[in-house]
């Protein structure tokens, strides 16, 4: 179906991320389901780099939570941002995804000279190191003020705010 449709299976894989992303959110929390795209994050490329065959790969691909993160990142950033840089933060999950492809390209060409059976194990394995980061930060992170409102919890919306500069 994909090569009909001329969409790659990571292009739909994204797209389930997304939709399950917004469900999650209001369900969880926006802080919660970045914890849970993180852990996307951390088990979908070891899974790819692990596997031994086609099945497991496309699995960890479809783990990998690239959809999912795609959607919360700016959604958080936007219900935590004052209003006068809520446009910039906003487009800054975008930015430095496209940012980060260059990179991808030049680490992928350096694990080109591994032994054959070697480079796209580690160029996988290798998604693994921005996790790290990420969940550091998401541990100092506040749940979402508008969030904590939408589920009745004002007194903890209100805290919220006090605690993000305008």
């Amino acid at each position: 179906m994909a090569e009909d449709l001329g969409v790659s299976d990571a292009q739909i894989y994204s797209r389930v991320g997304a939709l399950l992303a917004g469900w999650t959110s209001d369900c969880l929390g926006r802080r919660l389901t970045i914890v849970l795209a993180n852990a996307f994050f951390l088990v979908g490329p070891l899974a790819m780099a692990l596997t031994r065959g086609y099945a497991l790969l496309m699995v960890g691909r479809f783990v990998a939570g690239v959809g999912y993160a795609l959607v919360i990142a700016p959604v958080y950033a936007a219900e935590i941002a004052p209003p006068s840089s809520r446009g910039l933060l906003t487009s800054l999950p975008e930015i430095f995804i496209n940012t980060g492809v260059m990179p991808s390209y030049v680490s992928n060409l350096a694990f080109s000279v591994l032994p054959a059976h070697l480079p796209w194990r580690v160029m996988f394995a290798a998604g693994v190191v921005q996790t790290v980061f990420l969940a550091a930060g998401v541990l100092t992170m506040p749940e979402s003020s508008r969030w904590l409102a939408m589920k009745g919890r004002v007194a903890e919306a209100k805290d919220g705010w006090k605690e993000v500069p305008m």
